[in-house]
């Protein structure tokens, strides 16, 4: 099979090079052997199971060569006029144009009913063409349903083989979040009950399953459960069905009911068995991960949240929402020491935000609480980036979280970055530690909660604080995380590093015009900020030829200029003539490389830092 795969490569770049002479002879070609090959099937010719599977590659094959060329979106599928307004292509009806050679070819496609062919890479190809293209179907939208049957029954999702089944999963749960509203609300209900069989957790532990010795037991099962992975897109798909009723929240909030029901009668069952420290205790704990998971890919499905909320927005079925989120809640609460759980919560929680917003704010103090009373010290990474992804979502609703937990992992940051690295492996989790950590404290700041930082209960531990960010700062030997630091250390001081409170809160925007003056920033600014920025780049180790090093150097002049302005005169005066003669620059030198700080914008201060650096080390 790879052998075939990599011919067929091969002769596909053979075609490409010759479309870029002729690209009528290739195009005709293709389209002439699809649609002749299609024809014959449709008349009731016998084929072989090779002729059919390459007419429908071809017609996957025709859309790929020539890219942007023709078209994107329906206008590659129907000749349509190039100048409607975006906001009237959903009511537009496409069927009064005429198609294009690609849509003929699509069209072909369906009608042909080529997807009963009974062998297994006929159908793959044919379901792998249909979700590629699915914009035709927004074009003539009489063919959804044929493809929809197609995809349903024994050809797609109910296939008898797994293999089969297991790329379909996702390639139907792609075509539905295509077509979501090219899609008749009347025959949601009749899908629904189409793949309810398929809307179910089912766990087994394979008879010959033997964990490593000294791992984690459950996490080498979750390695065995491939299929359930891919079934996740059905209850994605699911959601996206739902939300296709969103015009009648009655009818939609009782659909999707019927569709959480099953998973939440079986979770609430597992969880009343009581754990036996026995291994039947696995399979119990993993249907509760199964379940966790799968009712947060439900409102995965669903349109994101808006921000702003529009006037005549009508919102999902937020009750039903909250009973998922009040489902998982009550999971952890049971079993949150299993590390699984966690990542299940995690995982789900994560989806509901996507389509409740800050509609589940309240859960989220609670939720945090569950996941920290058992937190591991492997967890920081996936947890630090949950956190992330939380404030970036919920912004202002996040606060009160943010700013109890911020300097417990702080703490912990701290003693990671002053471990003894062993080995690589050490050395990776550490850059990625770190990594997650930094961004954190950047996503906090663009989501305007940065007076977090300078809150009451996190005042008194600001300079260790930023003595962890300051450390990670200064060391080269760790460029990506050492620019994330740098970058942080420029939007903390634009927004705290002020003598007073700026004349606007427009300069405070990362503070969401809180204006906090802070007392000894200037201590902190002139005694250690400018020690060690000064000095990265004249560490024999800076290399300055490397394209990272570059851009930790541009972070660099962004900082002094940031000090400049939000220091003022004070700081021309201290650089000047205190700091930069100390790090023996003459007067002339340190006068020129101030005023340039001062008067030069962002990047051509950054060429001219950049430049003076080199000269220095050449």
């Amino acid at each position: 099979m790879m052998f075939f795969e990599n011919m067929r490569k091969d002769i596909r770049k053979t075609i490409d090079s010759i479309y870029t002479f002729d690209s009528e002879l290739v195009t005709g070609t293709i389209s002439e052997k699809a649609l002749n090959t299609l024809s014959d099937y449709e008349a009731g010719s016998q084929l072989s199971w090779e002729s059919a599977e390459l007419a429908v590659y071809l017609v996957f094959m025709y859309g790929e060569i020539g890219g942007k060329e023709k078209g994107r979106g329906r206008t590659a599928f129907c000749v349509a006029p190039p100048n409607i307004p975006k906001e009237a292509r959903k009511t537009v009806d496409y069927s009064n144009y005429p198609l294009t050679p690609q849509g003929e070819m699509m069209q072909a496609l369906i009608r042909s009913r080529i997807s009963a062919y009974p062998h297994p890479s006929v159908a793959m190809q044919f379901f792998e063409t249909a979700a590629r293209y699915a914009d035709f179907f927004k074009v003539r939208k009489e063919h959804v349903l044929p493809a929809l049957e197609a995809f349903l029954d024994s050809r797609g999702i109910h296939h008898p083989l797994a293999a089969v089944r297991k790329r379909v999963f996702y390639l139907f749960h792609r075509f539905v979040q295509i077509l979501r509203i090219d899609i008749d609300p009347a025959h949601v209900s009749v899908i629904l009950q189409a793949i309810q069989d398929l809307l179910t957790v089912d766990v087994e532990i394979p008879d010959d399953f033997e964990p490593p010795p000294g791992s984690d037991i459950l996490s080498e099962l979750l390695k065995e459960g491939a299929m359930f992975d891919t079934q996740l897109y059905m209850f994605e798909a699911a959601g996206s069905l739902v939300s296709i009723l969103w015009a009648v929240p009655e009818i939609q909030a009782a659909t999707l009911q019927a569709v959480i029901n099953p998973i939440l009668t079986r979770l609430s069952n597992c969880l009343q068995i009581p754990l036996a420290g026995s291994d039947a205790d696995h399979l119990n704990i993993l249907t509760v991960h199964h379940c966790i998971r799968a009712l947060g890919s439900i409102p995965k499905g669903f349109p994101e949240y808006p921000s702003p909320v529009p006037p005549d927005y009508i919102p999902p079925p937020i009750a039903e929402f909250r009973q998922i989120a009040e489902a998982i809640l009550i999971s952890l609460n049971i079993m949150g020491q299993f590390r699984v759980i966690r990542e299940a919560a995690r995982f789900s929680f994560g989806r509901l935000i996507f389509a409740a917003g800050p509609s589940i704010t309240e859960f989220i103090p609670r939720l945090m609480a569950s996941l920290l009373s058992h937190f591991e010290p492997t967890e920081f990474v996936d947890f630090i980036g949950f956190l992330s992804h939380m404030t970036h979502k919920l912004h202002e609703q996040l606060r009160g979280v943010l700013d109890e937990i911020l300097m417990p992992l702080t703490t912990h940051i701290s003693t990671v970055i002053s471990q003894f690295v062993t080995g690589t492996d050490d050395s990776v989790a550490r850059m990625d530690t770190k990594k997650a950590y930094l961004t954190f404290l950047n996503t906090i700041m663009s989501s305007h909660l940065g007076s977090i930082f300078v809150s009451q209960q996190n005042m008194p531990n600001l300079q260790p604080f930023l003595e962890t960010v300051l450390q990670m700062a200064a060391d080269s030997s760790d460029l990506l995380n050492q620019k994330l630091a740098l970058s942080f250390l420029a939007k903390f001081l634009t927004s705290f590093g002020h003598a007073t409170a700026p004349e606007t809160t427009g300069t405070s925007a990362a503070t969401n015009g809180v204006v906090v003056v802070v007392p000894g920033i200037e201590q902190f600014i002139y005694q250690r900020i400018l020690v060690i920025i000064f000095g990265i780049p004249l560490h024999p180790d800076f290399n300055l030829k490397d394209g990272q090093s570059i851009a930790a150097l541009n972070e660099i002049a962004t900082l002094f200029q940031t000090i400049i302005k939000v220091r003022g005169d004070e700081a021309v005066s201290y650089i000047s003539t205190v700091f930069l003669p100390s790090q023996n620059l003459t007067p002339e030198k340190s006068l020129e490389l101030t005023n340039n700080m001062r008067t030069m914008d962002k990047r051509g201060f950054q060429k001219y830092y950049s430049d003076l650096i080199k000269a220095s080390r050449s």
